[in-house]
């Protein structure tokens, strides 16, 4: 026999004994704050950080997980730390995100927070941005007055034309079609500071044809 016991005890049935299990069934609830971020109007390239609130109202810890769409415009989100975690009970966290965009217009796009423990629990969040494209020049003053002006009399004027790109570019300075007759008007380029101005023969024959 196998029993390990004498054979006057094997005889003996082993009595019954009952352990009572007690359990208590909670479940997570994940809550996000805002339905909606804004970041407002942007340059090019411009970077913003905003943080998105991630609230537990349940007695259990929670579980999350924040999805991106998989689209072009969700690139422009960077999500550095946070993307998984865990919130204690009836607490909140707070998740920074930054965003910056290469490509001008409306921006929108739709982040979702899962809770992991229940699929069924999941709220989406609306990233909107308006990314305007930056200047490349810059004139002053915006308009000139010239005053009374006799007959083939000289009258000198200047304004300043500032380059606001990091790239040399080329500028045509023209009178409009429908300009005053007989008035004609001469430049004359002058650097100020450190800037130069430089005219390639490439240069010369764009503001030929122009």
């Amino acid at each position: 026999s196998l029993d390990p016991r004498p054979r006057e005890e094997q005889d003996n049935p082993i009595p019954d004994f009952e352990v009572m299990a007690r359990a208590k069934i909670c479940e997570s609830v994940l809550h996000v704050t805002q339905n909606n971020i804004q970041f407002g109007r942007l340059k090019k390239n411009e970077m913003r950080t905003k943080s998105l609130v991630i609230k537990n109202e349940a007695e259990v810890p929670l579980l999350y997980r924040i999805k991106k769409s998989g689209s072009v415009a969700s690139g422009c989100i960077d999500i550095a730390e946070g993307r998984m975690g865990v919130v204690r009970p009836y607490g909140s966290r707070a998740v920074n995100f930054t965003f910056r965009s290469g490509m001008a217009g409306a921006f929108q796009e739709v982040i979702s927070v899962h809770n992991v423990l229940d699929p069924t629990n999941f709220e989406q969040i609306t990233l909107k941005a308006m990314i305007r494209q930056p200047q490349t020049f810059e004139v002053s003053p915006s308009s000139m007055e010239f005053g009374v002006v006799e007959t083939y009399s000289i009258v000198q004027q200047e304004f300043e034309l500032a380059n606001m790109s990091s790239s040399p570019r080329l500028y045509v300075v023209a009178l409009e079609a429908n300009s005053i007759n007989d008035f004609r008007l001469q430049l004359r380029l002058e650097p100020v500071g450190t800037a130069c101005v430089i005219l390639t023969a490439r240069a010369k024959e764009a503001i030929v044809k122009y």
